[in-house]
């Protein structure tokens, strides 16, 4: 064989083996490499409740970093319940860790009664140990990264009695269990929570709407501004801060009063009316609109993060607020 002939086709062999080999290699990376951490400039905290489960089909988990599944709470027999089916819990909690979210077991919720709490904490160290080993045996059983703790008791409430008491214990817990603890708060109750308490979270979740006092709009800019401070001056670090904004309005009467049973998402004030978004008030409701959200979400990068209530009450594709907080974060 003419021996440039022989030196071409042993080239052309080797070149064969090296790309073999390179392909092999970029898969072997591709398959076992650690995947490549979301970046974001803080946390963006969605809450969704149980009755609003099947909205998470629909929500971009990819702005998010944490999902509030809410709200858990114990039945009148002491059992920590949250209703909402296996299935659809863990197909939750699987959603959220293929798309790099932390999944978080949230307790309380505003219309909760402290009732059942009282019956088994109040007073009682036992009763502390006894439902937090239900909350840990919740987290492992389907695969939740944290608790969160959402109560808005009236503060001649007897859970605050204990609540100290009980945040110690839980974070013990969080810790030997590698869970995260956070809270939802509100100023209007800030004073129940004691330091001891408030330096139990990783971070702390300030609603900043249902502004009663307010005779035009129960969220604006100027009162997360307001109540940001106000945690601030407590003492927390900026960065434990996570500015909380609504994805939904209200109406007033003639006298300016909310009324709370008027409460529409911000899907359905669009739904009558897509010019809704561009504004802050339509057709009788207060509520945030793109904007101001942009506005809130640029303000939350000075502190922890942004919070949203609820990721169910979002409008789809461009109109949507979660997709504007996005925007801000990524």
């Amino acid at each position: 064989m003419n021996k440039k002939k022989v030196e071409k086709k042993t080239a052309v062999k080797i070149l064969s083996v090296i790309l073999v080999i390179a392909v092999v290699i970029g898969l072997a990376v591709a398959v076992f490499s650690p995947k490549k951490k979301k970046e974001t400039s803080g946390y963006v905290v969605g809450y969704l409740p149980y009755y609003s489960s099947e909205a998470a089909k629909r929500v971009d988990f990819s702005a998010l970093t944490h999902l509030n599944i809410a709200f858990a709470n114990p039945t009148a027999e002491g059992k920590l319940y949250l209703e909402m089916s296996d299935d659809s819990i863990k197909n939750v909690v699987k959603k959220c860790h293929d798309n790099d979210v932390k999944a978080i077991l949230s307790l309380g919720g505003g219309s909760i009664s402290s009732t059942n709490y009282n019956a088994i904490m109040r007073g009682n160290a036992q009763g502390i140990k006894d439902f937090n080993a239900q909350i840990m045996d919740f987290c492992e059983r389907y695969g939740f990264d944290g608790v969160d703790v959402d109560f808005e008791f009236i503060a001649a409430s007897p859970a605050w009695e204990y609540f100290e008491d009980w945040m110690l214990a839980l974070r013990k817990q969080c810790n030997k269990h590698d869970l995260l603890l956070t809270a939802a708060v509100a100023t209007w109750y800030s004073d129940n929570i004691t330091k001891k308490a408030m330096d139990c979270f990783d971070y702390v979740m300030v609603m900043a709407y249902d502004n009663e006092a307010d005779k035009e709009n129960h969220s604006k800019y100027e009162y997360a501004v307001s109540e940001m401070k106000h945690y601030e001056n407590r003492g927390i670090d900026k960065k434990k801060l996570i500015l909380g904004v609504p994805f939904y309005g209200y109406q007033y009467t003639s006298s300016g009063a909310m009324d709370w049973n008027s409460a529409a998402s911000y899907r359905t004030i669009l739904s009558g009316n897509s010019a809704a978004k561009n504004s802050d008030y339509a057709d009788g409701y207060a509520y945030n609109g793109k904007e101001t959200i942009r506005k809130k979400a640029e303000l939350s990068k000075e502190y922890g993060g942004i919070m949203i209530w609820e990721l169910s009450q979002d409008a789809d594709g461009a109109d949507s607020l979660l997709k504007v907080i996005k925007g801000v974060y990524q």
